[in-house]
């Protein structure tokens, strides 16, 4: 049996990183004993801070033989971290970047001394601790009082210069149908990182659960989407201000940063928003700067068509309701005259039939288009007052009025403003005026 007792590698490194005069922050590593070929050994990373802090970043040099997992189920935080995101890569010289970001409606991390997240390692068996060393490098600091080396940390209000757009400001999705949506920037002057909340509509999936960062965000090594709930994900291009000027993330110009595709169902509702929201980045000075916000409308319908038909169902709908009645009434009461009521409720509807023929000849149909909601009315109406003049005549059944309204009727079921006369139906009630 090998012994490996005097190969232990303990680890115990302390990086200070200078803050405001008032505070300092020390990340460190707590000792760890991980001899050859142990695999998953967890690193824990710790941080000291006088002052409450927002987000951060460093790199971190691992020695050649210690291989760490940097998925998203591998990296656990501590509840120092409760609700932020880190983000992992190892770059192409081999540092590993380690990007942690406050997500929106979280506190920043308050003052303490201890672990706020770890990550696992594997040694190869070969590994030679005589010369390992792990180091830390490319520290930045956002205090939740502002950007620890800028000028003004304020976030400013939405600037139009700096401005989002779609690929489409609606969609169709029709059963499980997907579409694609991609989204442009225009920036006139440089950006540093991008963070941003895509709110989905009940009955609208994210498939894959993933926004992806294209065109001018595709060379970002640390991006990640995370899901807040069922409906809402969080997306970050992740980046500080590097501590080289000449080094710029999202240069000034025009063109894709994102894209993401989204599925309907059944339960989808027409009319109803998909929102990218909450969009915030870094400009030149290092100020943070709010982005316009977004909004896709979802359509169940496909078409000036499909919308055509259900119109015309809905004016179908009333001629039944029409004739069905004009039936019901001939044949429980053939001696009362409704001729002139059918005609005059008829006209109505034949309106709503040419309004709606004519909009679609002229093609101003549209996803909003919807009957004269006080055309409609007049003619659900006049057909409950045909009803009640058959039953004053007859005597098939009381008049059903509303009895707060004080509604009043003559015996041929006309609706009167006043008393008339002779016989009157208030309130379901005869009385007689001399």
């Amino acid at each position: 049996m090998i012994n490996y007792a005097k190969q232990i590698f303990s680890l115990a490194l302390m990086l200070m990183v200078s803050m405001a005069a008032s505070a300092d922050v020390k990340f460190a590593i707590e000792d760890v004993n991980i001899a050859p070929g142990a695999a998953n050994i967890p690193v824990n990373v710790t941080m000291e801070n006088t002052e409450e802090v927002k987000s951060f970043q460093f790199d971190l040099t691992l020695p050649e033989g210690l291989t760490p997992d940097l998925s998203n189920e591998a990296i656990k935080l501590t509840s120092r971290l409760n609700g932020y995101r880190v983000v992992a890569n190892k770059r192409s010289d081999g540092k590993i970047n380690f990007i942690v970001m406050q997500m929106p409606g979280v506190a920043a991390v308050a003052v303490g001394n201890g672990a706020i997240f770890s990550f696992p390692v594997t040694a190869d068996a070969t590994l030679d601790f005589s010369t390992a060393e792990i180091s830390f490098s490319g520290t930045k600091v956002a205090q939740a009082t502002g950007t620890t080396s800028a000028e003004d940390g304020d976030v400013i209000a939405v600037d139009e210069s700096y401005q989002l757009s779609a690929s489409s400001e609606t969609i169709l999705l029709q059963g499980e149908e997907t579409a694609d949506i991609e989204v442009s920037l225009e920036n006139a002057g440089n950006l540093w990182g991008l963070q941003a909340t895509l709110t989905l509509p009940t009955g609208v999936s994210l498939v894959n659960e993933k926004i992806e960062a294209t065109g001018r965000l595709g060379s970002f090594e640390s991006t990640s989407t995370t899901k807040r709930s069922d409906q809402e994900y969080v997306f970050i291009a992740a980046t500080f201000v590097s501590t080289d000027p000449d080094v710029v993330h999202i240069t000034g110009n025009t063109g894709a940063i994102l894209k993401f595709t989204v599925k309907g169902s059944t339960s989808a509702v027409n009319g109803s928003a998909i929102k990218l929201h909450e969009i915030t980045s870094m400009k030149s000075g290092k100020v943070g700067i709010n982005l316009n916000s977004l909004t896709i409308t979802v359509n169940t319908i496909d078409n000036a068509a499909d919308v055509y038909k259900k119109l015309s169902d809905e004016i179908a709908a009333l001629q039944k309701q029409l004739d069905d009645t004009k039936t019901q009434l001939n044949t429980e009461a053939p001696g009362v005259d409704i001729t002139e009521d059918v005609k005059a409720i008829q006209d109505q509807i034949d309106a709503l039939k040419a309004n709606l023929e004519e909009a679609h000849s002229a093609q101003e149909l549209n996803q909003e288009s919807k009957l004269d909601e006080e055309a409609v009315k007049k003619v659900t109406d006049a057909i409950a007052d045909m009803v009640n003049k058959v039953k004053v005549a007859t005597g098939i059944g009381a008049v059903k009025v509303a009895a707060s309204a004080g509604e009043i009727y003559t015996v041929a079921g006309q609706r009167v403003a006043a008393p008339v006369k002779g016989v009157n139906i208030i309130n379901g009630k005869k009385v007689i005026l001399k």
